[in-house]
């Protein structure tokens, strides 16, 4: 599920995600005391923040060229 709910992400969009999920779990061991398991709370905390950068239109001009360099 997690991976279907990134298509459209690039590798800079998986980065910060990956990269946010980490800070999630490490502020929480840091400041609560917690444990040190990425919950699925956290996953859907950070898909509220991180979003696709890639743009409908990015992807449109990407198809026409390819059509266009057959």
């Amino acid at each position: 599920d997690v991976v279907r709910r990134m298509e459209g992400f690039n590798r800079a969009d998986v980065v910060e995600f990956c990269d946010r999920l980490k800070d999630e779990v490490i502020n929480r061991i840091i400041y609560f005391n917690g444990n040190d398991t990425i919950t699925l709370e956290d996953v859907e905390k950070v898909f509220k923040i991180v979003k696709t950068s890639v743009r409908q239109s990015d992807l449109d001009q990407i198809e026409k060229y390819i059509k266009n360099s057959k």
